[in-house]
């Protein structure tokens, strides 16, 4: 994953979570740091789906817990 992929997925995930780009670490935990709730991790997870063009499932979800798990999973696609 390149800068431009890192950008724009800090970018979604700033929209979704309500935060700053610049406060976007890749060890800040969904829930604990970026204080997500439910739904906000779904739409999170639509946004994601949307740019990238891709489908998660519940297995992928549930893995998914810090901001570098989002790019883990984006990289491995």
């Amino acid at each position: 994953m390149d800068a431009v992929y890192y950008r724009m997925t800090n970018s979604i995930i700033a929209k979704c979570l309500n935060l700053s780009i610049k406060e976007i670490l890749p060890e800040m935990h969904l829930i604990y740091d970026c204080m997500a709730d439910s739904l906000m991790l779904i739409d999170l997870f639509i946004e994601l789906e949307n740019y990238y063009h891709i489908k998660f499932i519940s297995n992928n979800i549930e893995n998914i817990e810090t901001v570098d798990d989002i790019y883990k999973f984006l990289m491995a696609i």
